[in-house]
C-alpha cells in the first residue's frame, strides 16, 4: 500500500534508519521475502541494493548469513566477489561481472567486514590468483589498481611480499615500486661515486 502513495519517493525508500538500514535491508533480516521482492520489482532502487548498514553489510551479506533464499534474488557486491577472488574461482568471479545487478562500484569497492580495505583485486594478488587478476585488470570498469588498502600495501605490494612473480608481472608499478628504484639508483650511484674517490686517492 505505501508503494502506492504519491508521498514515498526515492528519498524516501532508499533513506536509511540510525544504523544505516535501509527498508530492503529490513526485509531481507525479517526473512520478508514477498516485501523484498516487491520492493525489487516496484522500486528503481539503484545503488542502494549494495547500500551497508553500520557494520559494512549489505542486504545480499545478510540474506548469505541467513542462508536465505533471498540471497539470490539480490545482486552480487564487493563482498562476494572477494570471495571468489579469494578463492580462485575464476568462473565464479565472470558470473558475478556479467550479473546484470552488478555495479561499476561494486568492483572498485573494498570490502569493509574484515577491516582490511581491500578490493578483490588485492585478495587475489595475495593469494597468487593470476588469472582472475587477469579478469579484473582487462574490465574497462576497474580503475583501482593503485589503491591501497588499511595497511597502505597495493596488490602489486602483496603480490611481490609472497613472492607470487606471476601476479606481479601483471600488475603494474606503483609508488612504491618507484621509491624503491630511486632509492636503488641513489645508492648505487653513491657506491659508484665512493669507489671512484677511493681508486683516485689510491
Amino acid at each position: 500500500l505505501l508503494l502506492g502513495d504519491d508521498r514515498i519517493n526515492m528519498e524516501t525508500i532508499n533513506t536509511g534508519d540510525t544504523l544505516g538500514r535501509t527498508p530492503l535491508h529490513l526485509a531481507v533480516a525479517g526473512g520478508l521475502t514477498n516485501v523484498c521482492t516487491l520492493l525489487l520489482n516496484n522500486i528503481d532502487l539503484g545503488a542502494v541494493m549494495h547500500a551497508r548498514d553500520f557494520m559494512g553489510k549489505t542486504a545480499r551479506d545478510i540474506a548469505e548469513e541467513m542462508a536465505s533464499e533471498m540471497a539470490q534474488l539480490l545482486p552480487p557486491g564487493a563482498h562476494q566477489l572477494c570471495a571468489a577472488a579469494a578463492t580462485g574461482d575464476v568462473a565464479a568471479c565472470m558470473a558475478i561481472l556479467t550479473h546484470a545487478g552488478f555495479s561499476t562500484a561494486e568492483i572498485n569497492a573494498t570490502s569493509s567486514l574484515d577491516e582490511k580495505d581491500q578490493t578483490a583485486l588485492h585478495v587475489a594478488a595475495l593469494g597468487g590468483h593470476a588469472s582472475v587478476c587477469d579478469i579484473f585488470l582487462s574490465d574497462q570498469r576497474f580503475t583501482k589498481v593503485h589503491i591501497m588498502d588499511s595497511k597502505n600495501k597495493t596488490a602489486r605490494d602483496l603480490a611481490e611480499s609472497l613472492g607470487h612473480i606471476g601476479v606481479v608481472s601483471l600488475l603494474p608499478p606503483g609508488a612504491h615500486q618507484l621509491m624503491q628504484s630511486l632509492w636503488a639508483a641513489g645508492v648505487a650511484g653513491f657506491n659508484a661515486r665512493e669507489a671512484a674517490s677511493a681508486t683516485t686517492a689510491a
